[in-house]
């Protein structure tokens, strides 16, 4: 999914055309027409800034806990009522502390009339910390639905 997205691509090279959808002042949400998904399935992407060094990412994101996850859910995704970490298919080790392959649930508030959904989701953390220059370093967090 990382490797074919891109923002404003129009043709079916093998990329998703992102359209804006929403901003809300933190983050903004565009919605993709993935000429490649399966019919009926949504792809979303969120993009927001985050000044933080990359220990501080990487920790941010690392919530595989009861307690990391509600901290997740207070600092940064305040629209999901609950999440619990289901299985773990691939821990971080001494070799990649910040590598982590994961399966959760979550219980998302809608907008307006539309009901709260629940989703099961692929967790994909690969954060290379071998890099040492900014340009370098390799983060890709992913989430599957």
């Amino acid at each position: 999914m990382i490797a074919r997205t891109t923002v404003a691509d129009n043709d079916k090279s093998g990329l998703i055309k992102w359209t804006l959808d929403c901003h809300d002042g933190e983050q903004t949400i565009y919605r993709g027409d993935d000429w490649d998904a399966p019919q009926g399935v949504q792809s979303f992407l969120g993009v927001f800034e985050l000044k933080a060094t990359l220990d501080e990412v990487a920790g941010l994101y690392a919530c595989h806990t009861d307690d990391t996850m509600a901290e997740f859910r207070r600092s940064v995704a305040k629209n999901v009522l609950d999440m619990q970490q289901l299985y773990v298919l691939s821990a971080p080790s001494d070799d990649n502390p910040r590598h982590f392959v994961g399966i959760k649930w979550a219980a998302v508030a809608s907008p307006g009339m539309v009901r709260h959904r629940d989703w099961v989701l692929l967790e994909v953390n690969l954060i290379d910390s071998t890099l040492t220059t900014p340009s370098s370093i390799v983060m890709k967090i992913a989430t599957f639905v």
